[in-house]
């Protein structure tokens, strides 16, 4: 009974004001979770750990299996704040990513080819999830949904363990994937151009052509 009632405590302050519901997962090739899901299945995982820490013994007579949104990026950095140039950034992304919401609406695994091209524009992908707003770097295979084991206290889950069931390809194409014309690559080539050293460059040449040109010439 004891240990019942501090887990009720424990549920009741620890999920009070988390309201907000985030199904996407942020992992690192080679590293891990940088950026957790919020589901009912977190909750799962979290109340696992708060009867582990009570000295609840736990095992699972067989494996219990849980969904995973994952999204693959080298890094990701909190965007909340945004300057105007790092705003300009997501709503590029945005932009680009609404270029194939047709396709994901129709079939959700399309969402590959919508993030890969994002990649291929050199873009970042902004992430909105309960702790604030991300912006995170997108490496290949850049997407992918797949059911892992629950894994039991002390046991930590390993989003790049080799049991378990995935929507895609465990590795991405790279190929035979292009934006649509004439969209994507005009949004790369405005983001190319929205960045400081682009209008130092300019000035030089203006001023260059100002010191070079003829006093007097037409």
């Amino acid at each position: 009974g004891a240990i019942f009632r501090r887990f009720a405590r424990w549920a009741r302050d620890e999920y009070r004001d988390r309201t907000s519901f985030s199904p996407i997962e942020v992992v690192v090739p080679g590293s891990g979770n940088l950026l957790r899901s919020q589901m009912c299945h977190d909750f799962s995982t979290d109340s696992l750990w708060a009867l582990y820490r009570e000295g609840v013994a736990l095992k699972a007579e067989d494996l219990i299996f849980r969904d995973h949104v994952f999204f693959y990026a080298s890094s990701v950095a909190a965007s909340d704040d945004l300057p105007p140039r790092a705003r300009r950034r997501r709503l590029r992304f945005l932009r680009a990513l609404d270029l194939f919401m047709h396709r994901i609406r129709d079939e959700f695994t399309y969402v590959r080819v919508g993030f890969l091209s994002v990649w291929k524009l050199g873009l970042s992908m902004f992430v909105h999830a309960a702790d604030g707003d991300f912006e995170a770097k997108l490496v290949p295979p850049f997407v992918n949904y797949c059911y892992l084991p629950l894994a039991m206290p002390p046991e930590r889950y390993n989003p790049f363990a080799s049991t378990k069931l995935c929507a895609l390809a465990l590795e991405a194409n790279l190929t035979n994937t292009t934006a649509p014309l004439p969209w994507g690559p005009l949004i790369a080539v405005e983001d190319r151009l929205d960045r400081p050293e682009v209008f130092a460059a300019l000035l030089l040449v203006v001023l260059a052509a100002a010191l070079v040109t003829p006093s007097g010439a037409p």
